[in-house]
């Protein structure tokens, strides 16, 4: 019985990790092969992908505490990007626009998560990390939809 539950399981993580990859896409740790992406989350790697190139490596992290609630975080880690190292004299634009733009695909999804995390590796191995909550993502919403308001009267 043991042999045919290690088999199933062995299965299973092999089955998964077959599963197609976005071109620059890069799934890492047993939880991120375990854990399938929702088409919203998956349409924002793929923009992501689409307007910087390179290769995005991307997760869920959960942490647990005794002494407060706990989090789940959405993480982005983009890497060899030529836009990001010919643009790398503002990374913290980047790093937020990153962000921002898995945000605005997702829809249900806003609930799962704490804060949505990024980090940039430019070529010479800097690295820039920022990370959003959903409250700040949402205010941020809120002001570019304002914006583009303001833009469209002009």
């Amino acid at each position: 019985m043991k042999i045919l539950l290690r088999l199933t399981l062995l299965f299973s993580i092999f089955f998964c990790s077959c599963k197609p990859k976005h071109q620059g896409e890069k799934k890492t740790g047993l939880l991120s092969n375990l854990v399938s992406i929702t088409d919203n989350e998956d349409r924002g790697i793929k923009e992501i992908i689409a307007f910087y190139g390179g290769q995005c490596e991307y997760g869920v992290e959960k942490k647990v505490y005794t002494n407060k609630a706990n989090e789940s975080n959405f993480w982005l880690k983009l890497s060899k990007s030529a836009s990001i190292d010919s643009l790398a004299k503002v990374p913290e634009l980047h790093c937020s626009n990153i962000v921002y733009i898995l945000y605005k695909n997702l829809d249900k999804e806003k609930n799962n998560y704490n804060h949505i995390e990024s980090e940039l590796i430019f070529g010479d191995g800097g690295t820039m990390k920022s990370s959003f909550t959903i409250a700040q993502l949402e205010k941020v919403k809120s002001k570019i939809q304002l914006v583009d308001k303001i833009v469209s009267l002009i």
